[in-house]
């Protein structure tokens, strides 16, 4: 199965040194409102519009691409062991957009498929990566709008037993 897959984040490629490492003082948390960055301080607005801008864009590849739902796969909850959805059920709409939405506030740690080969995975710091079985051009152009840089590039969280998984 082909797929095209993509990184999301909101930290613009012009600023990653030679070897693609982001060198620029910026926030990563949803725990680092209040704290200063080279922006100055991070604000609950300002977390939440970044925050709703990646919700969005992975709605939008996900729907874009012909899909409308996606499970939930490889769930940790490290420190709070209590979810709010039900794991065995796939996940569209609200719910998919609220689990998307607590994954970036690191309730929980998880990635999602579906069986056409979509994912979402999560990194660390604010990286998604997207996988799609088609080019999403709206998608793309949506995100940038939003202030997202999609770059093509290959998700490093697709076997289960990767070094950073948590």
């Amino acid at each position: 199965m082909d797929i095209k897959e993509y990184r999301v984040t909101k930290y613009d490629p012009s600023r990653r040194d030679a070897d693609g490492v982001y060198w620029d003082d910026d926030w990563t948390l949803f725990s680092d409102i209040g704290k200063s960055d080279r922006n100055g301080v991070l604000t609950l607005e300002e977390y939440e519009r970044v925050e709703t801008a990646y919700v969005q864009t992975a709605i939008d590849f996900i729907v874009e691409s012909g899909g409308s739902s996606l499970s939930a796969v490889r769930i940790s909850t490290v420190g709070n062991p209590k979810l709010d959805f039900d794991p065995t059920l796939p996940l569209e709409g609200p719910l998919l957009s609220n689990v998307i939405r607590n994954r970036l506030r690191e309730k929980y740690f998880l990635h999602f498929e579906d069986q056409a080969g979509r994912f979402l995975h999560f990194g660390w710091d604010y990286y998604m990566f997207v996988g799609v079985p088609v080019a999403c051009p709206l998608a793309e152009a949506a995100a940038h709008q939003r202030g997202l840089f999609v770059e093509e590039f290959e998700s490093p969280f697709h076997e289960p037993d990767d070094a950073d998984w948590t």
